[in-house]
């Protein structure tokens, strides 16, 4: 993905929504996962988890 530039506060009400999506459709016993590295001047977040996922006919929706 290309560099996402914003405020910072729009880009901490980014990752609170995707950390709560992650823990709310995980089920117990399940996983999220957070990993930051720097990448040249720049750093990388990616959050995974072993949840349901998003049906693949809102997947074109997830940036607007």
């Amino acid at each position: 993905m290309p560099p996402v530039f914003c405020l910072e506060t729009w880009l901490r009400q980014i990752i609170i929504n995707l950390l709560h999506n992650s823990l709310k459709f995980t089920q117990a016993g399940g996983q999220v996962r957070v990993r930051v590295t720097l990448q040249d001047e720049y750093v990388q977040l990616a959050i995974s988890d072993t949840g349901i996922g998003i049906p693949a006919s809102e997947i074109p929706k997830i940036f607007d």
